[in-house]
């Protein structure tokens, strides 16, 4: 029954997603974003090119998954990360490049990010 329900959520935001290419912002805070977020990752990316500002708060989000939206959705200026425990230091090494754009960027308690984030790299390029 739950898997169902899932299955069902997942198709509607998927829908949703790649229907509303105007799309300026999307909060993902605390939802069940471990359960979708490679393929919602994948149809934000793809098709929310407009989109301006991001909460990816207390999710399970990778560096992966956030390096492949800031790659492709050039216009954001504000991403909201709190509490993201898979992040590490490897998003700011490899993606501080495509951050030229972000005004607001909150990283509070990523426990994996240490100050090597900021050393050479994110200090560069924002």
């Amino acid at each position: 029954m739950l898997k169902m329900l899932l299955d069902l959520i997942k198709k509607y935001i998927l829908q949703f997603v790649q229907n509303c290419n105007k799309l300026k912002s999307i909060d993902f805070e605390k939802t069940l974003f471990t359960y979708l977020k490679n393929e919602v990752i994948n149809e934000v990316s793809n098709h929310c090119n407009n989109l301006c500002w991001l909460n990816l708060s207390y999710t399970n989000v990778s560096d992966d998954n956030v390096l492949e939206i800031l790659k492709k959705t050039r216009l954001l200026n504000s991403l909201k990360l709190e509490n993201c425990y898979y992040l590490t230091d490897n998003l700011f090494i490899n993606g501080s490049k495509y951050m030229s754009n972000l005004e607001i960027l909150n990283i509070k308690n990523c426990e994996k990010l240490t100050i090597k984030s900021f050393e050479n790299n994110l200090i560069k390029h924002c």
